[in-house]
């Protein structure tokens, strides 16, 4: 009964979207990465088409824009970036069109937490700005930004752009419930982690965890060994008790050196995903509760059908938002 009540769930989650056709598109966005992409698709709807300009499998913060890419910029009315990653600089003065950006979000509500540091470190470490969307309160800010952004530009579809954002915002709100109910739940606890990037930091927040040490603060700036010599002990003693990883830090070095971290210290390592790769928003951040889930739950031993739960929800969720994103990318991108 609780497997059928939580695939009832997540089928509200993911709302199947009927595309039209790119006929009916207004308004062309070029947009960075892929999980804002995904926010401004939702917000857009058919009157906007969305090109993910980051190829699918490639590292961001190492990225350089072939020609190709910069062309595709330049055909768009909009173009929405993190404001971070090195490549999304050039693209911009390339380009020479209106952009959406940190800037943007952060005057709609967007709030960039600190980054992570480990025990005895030097320095405050300053606001983390990787992968501040993983976050839903700031995906929640971002479409707002996006919403009012596509209304000044296509002015006679502000209203369809309003509701989008309603809709999205409530999607959302639906997401961090189940969140909520995730941390409350039996057996749950706040975990003590150390995080591989500072990207998953914001993940790992999400769904109530302790972020106590961080293995680098960027792409491939280790931390020093002194930091990894206690966090090793933390890890051994138990005083830290899981490694928090990503499809994208897998790539890294650092992500080599977590999984060897894990093996010497005996300790668990998760894999949230950072990228949208076949989800859309709202179903990548339930996608990764399910990852959690697995963490921060403990089924008690006399109820075993319980420990089906979180797997076969997770299996639906991830069928539906593959059916979801088989009919969107037909919307994505436009001839050059």
């Amino acid at each position: 009964m609780n497997i059928l009540r939580v695939a009832i769930i997540l089928l509200a989650f993911t709302q199947i979207i009927l595309i039209k056709g790119v006929e009916a598109h207004n308004v062309k966005v070029a947009v960075t990465i892929g999980p804002l992409a995904s926010i401004v698709e939702a917000i857009g709807g058919e009157e906007v088409s969305v090109q993910t300009l980051l190829p699918e499998g490639v590292e961001p913060h190492t990225f350089q824009a072939k020609p190709e890419i910069l062309a595709k910029a330049t055909l768009a009315d909009l173009i929405v970036q993190t404001g971070h990653f090195p490549f999304e600089e050039q693209l911009i003065k390339v380009a020479g069109k209106p952009s959406l950006g940190l800037r943007e979000f952060m005057d709609f509500g967007l709030n960039l937490s600190r980054m992570p540091i480990n025990e005895h470190e030097e320095h405050s470490g300053g606001y983390n700005l990787h992968g501040y969307w993983l976050k839903p309160d700031n995906a929640q800010a971002i479409a707002k930004a996006a919403a009012s952004a596509l209304a000044k530009i296509d002015p006679a579809n502000a209203q369809k752009y309003q509701k989008n954002l309603e809709v999205f915002q409530e999607r959302i709100s639906r997401v961090k419930d189940y969140i909520n109910l995730l941390k409350g739940g039996e057996g749950s606890g706040r975990l003590k982690v150390v995080v591989t990037h500072p990207s998953e930091s914001y993940l790992a927040e999400t769904f109530g965890m302790d972020v106590a040490g961080i293995l680098s603060r960027g792409e491939n700036v280790f931390v020093s060994g002194g930091e990894l010599v206690n966090l090793e002990k933390k890890l051994r003693s138990r005083e830290v008790s899981l490694i928090v990883s990503s499809e994208l830090s897998s790539q890294m070095k650092v992500g080599e050196f977590a999984e060897q971290l894990a093996k010497d210290t005996d300790t668990p390592i998760i894999y949230f995903r950072v990228m949208t790769w076949g989800f859309d928003y709202p179903a990548l951040i339930m996608f990764n509760a399910g990852v959690a889930s697995n963490i921060m739950v403990k089924p008690k031993s006399n109820v075993p059908s319980t420990q089906l739960l979180y797997p076969i929800a997770l299996a639906i969720l991830a069928s539906l938002a593959l059916a979801e994103a088989a009919l969107i990318v037909r919307s994505r991108g436009w001839r050059q």
